[in-house]
């Protein structure tokens, strides 16, 4: 039987805590958002985000999760940050590459109403003017 291993292609706010902590409770390893480091064993993993590996790998080697073989699930894998956005479950090639790469991958997508998924990022830290400011549509 093959590693299960599974990426969440949800946007944020959209209940990709709850995937994560649903993925963690089926025993799976999960880096979620920004990898902490009592999480990994390289340190040089520790305090990066997910998605900036994620594209690192892909350009480096062709496959996205090459540094990061010892997560099973992944389940926040975008990002903000200063001038920097990561947004990989929008990037078809990446995704591509992650299933040619690793057969058996589950992709799943959280989906909240967009109403509600709406007033959550109104209330986030600062969210709105950050998307704006980056130029994320």
């Amino acid at each position: 039987m093959s590693r299960l291993r599974v990426v969440n292609l949800g946007l944020p706010k959209s209940a990709t805590t709850t995937v994560g902590q649903a993925l963690a409770a089926s025993g799976l390893k999960v880096a979620d958002h920004k990898i902490q480091a009592g999480l990994t064993q390289h340190k040089d993993l520790a305090g990066r985000f997910v998605g900036r590996v994620m594209y690192d790998s892909y350009f480096k080697t062709g496959d996205p999760l090459a540094q990061l073989g010892e997560f099973d699930g992944f389940a926040e894998i975008s990002a903000l940050h200063r001038a920097e956005t990561w947004y990989p479950q929008t990037d078809a090639s990446l995704i591509e590459a992650i299933a040619r790469n690793h057969p058996g991958v589950k992709f799943v997508a959280s989906w909240r109403d967009p109403r509600a998924l709406s007033n959550s990022m109104l209330k986030w830290n600062n969210l709105v003017p950050r998307l704006t400011r980056l130029g994320v549509p």
